[in-house]
């Protein structure tokens, strides 16, 4: 079922959002050998995997899929996977290995937003503004102003609004 839908997704030309719940990092196996049989399949992995900044194991299956030319990663949930107040520094690291290893043409970032204002939600409370601050001010500091840019805005342009 899986691969008729996503073989359906390469055919038709649509991207694929792959949002892999929470620890979606332990749940990275099974795309590269699918990936592979689907060059053509446009992905973005949502959230970063959710995989925890402080697993190298997590954090090197998902720069595995780098090699991927098709696959793009969401730079988001900052707030959900940090065990810091914000600006969540301790995320940082893995911000800026995904955009070193996929490239800044491969990675997005995005809010989270109604979801991070959820008090209920593991290191939800996060208000809208500071996760977009987090991208032009922290990311700023982290980031060429290119990369920068493609991260906020270049990337997601170059998926969702191809012509």
């Amino acid at each position: 079922m899986q691969l008729r839908l996503l073989q359906k997704a390469s055919d038709l030309k649509v991207p694929v959002l792959l949002f892999l719940g929470r620890d979606g990092g332990k749940k990275l196996a099974w795309i590269k050998p699918v990936l592979e049989k689907l060059p053509d399949l446009l992905v973005v992995i949502d959230h970063m995997a959710d995989v925890s900044p402080t697993d190298p194991e997590q954090i090197e299956a998902l720069v595995s899929l780098a090699s991927l030319p098709r696959l793009h990663v969401k730079i988001s949930h900052t707030w959900a996977l940090s065990e810091q107040e914000y600006p969540w520094p301790d995320v940082h690291k893995l911000v800026t290995t995904l955009v070193s290893a996929f490239g800044a043409d491969r990675c997005m970032f995005a809010t989270d937003w109604p979801v991070c204002m959820m008090p209920a939600w593991p290191g939800g409370g996060a208000t809208y503004a500071q996760t977009v601050q987090l991208a032009k001010e922290e990311y700023a500091k982290l980031l060429p102003p290119d990369d920068l840019a493609m991260l906020l805005g270049g990337t997601a342009h170059k998926i969702w609004f191809r012509s």
